[in-house]
This record gives structure tokens, C-alpha cells and sequence, in this order.
């Protein structure tokens, strides 16, 4: 607990510094009970700034800002599929996605293959009506392109993380890696 001042709050300061000697009658009485609070005052206010450094430490420098939006596809790149859960894609796939220009999609299931716009959201993409050439493909590859279809008509949801593209819709998710352009 700290000590209570019983001094008259309106008594002229004495600034005399401290001596030395030993003799306690040539003491100032008052001087004490001040460096007593100035060293808490000050003890207080470090325990503050400590406390305020660590947190912000802890928090980190990005602490109330909004995370930056995802970066979509660039235009030029191409993706392969790696993994496919729920819906199995017929024959096996495997999906390839490409980006030929800035909101441009190609897209591969094993069967044909189709063109059309593409438009990146936060986390959602819109793929618009596709194009597709008109191969007929054997079982069970026959199957690949309306499951593309499908796929496509989303509502999906993407995320990109370095080299890894993720598309998830309804009834599947798609993992791909970026491919080397031949």
C-alpha cells in the first residue's frame, strides 16, 4: 500500500537536495515521502509502456488493418488437378484450368475442351457460359464433360496460395498445382 502525504498540499516546496549526514535533525521531513512518489509515479508509468510494447508485439503490426484481397490466377498461367474430393471427376480426369488472357478461362475434364469468361470475387468465381469443341469421348471419359459443366455452373469458392490453386463447389473440391507452359 502506498504511504498517504499528511502534508498540506498548499506548503511551498522545499527543493533542498538530501545531505549525507548521519545526524536525522538536519533532514528535510518531507523530502522522503516524495522520492517515495515520484519513484512509484515513475515504476507506474514503465509498467504501462512495458505493457503496452507487449501487447502490440504480441498483436502484431497488422493488427486491425483488413487482410489483403486474394490475387486471382495471373493471365498466362495453367493449372492441373492433384486431388479431387466429393463428385469424382468420370474417367479420372484430370481437370486442367487455364487463364490464356485476363478474364479468360480453359478448362479440361479429359474430354473437351471449353472457353469462356471468367470473373474473380474475394473468394467466389464466376465462370460464364463456356465454348467447347465436340469430341465424343469413350466411357468413361464420355462422362467428364458434363460433370465439367456442372462444376463450373458453381457457385464456387477459390483460394490461391503460391502455387496451388483450391475450387470448391457444391459437390466437389478441386486441388491443382501450376503447370509448366510447353
Amino acid at each position: 500500500m502506498c504511504p498517504v502525504s499528511t502534508e498540506d498540499p498548499n506548503a511551498p516546496i522545499d527543493r533542498t537536495p538530501p545531505t549525507l549526514n548521519s545526524d536525522t535533525s538536519q533532514r528535510n521531513p518531507t523530502h522522503g515521502s516524495r522520492v517515495v512518489g515520484a519513484t512509484l509515479t515513475m515504476a507506474a508509468i514503465l509498467a504501462i509502456t512495458v505493457a503496452a510494447v507487449s501487447i502490440a508485439i504480441a498483436v502484431g503490426p497488422d493488427a486491425g488493418e483488413e487482410p489483403a484481397a486474394p490475387t486471382p490466377p495471373p493471365a498466362g498461367s495453367s493449372y492441373s488437378s492433384v486431388s479431387v474430393t466429393g463428385r469424382p471427376i468420370p474417367g479420372g480426369g484430370p481437370l486442367t484450368v487455364a487463364f490464356p488472357d485476363t478474364g479468360r478461362i480453359a478448362l479440361g475434364a479429359g474430354c473437351n475442351r471449353h472457353i469462356g469468361a471468367v470473373d474473380f470475387g474475394p473468394d467466389s468465381v464466376t465462370i460464364g457460359q463456356l465454348a467447347s469443341t465436340m469430341m465424343a469421348c469413350p466411357p468413361p471419359r464420355d462422362g467428364a464433360d458434363a460433370w465439367l459443366s456442372d462444376f463450373a455452373r458453381g457457385p464456387l469458392t477459390w483460394r490461391r496460395d503460391e502455387t496451388t490453386l483450391t475450387l470448391s463447389g457444391p459437390d466437389s473440391t478441386v486441388v491443382l498445382t501450376e503447370t509448366t507452359p510447353n
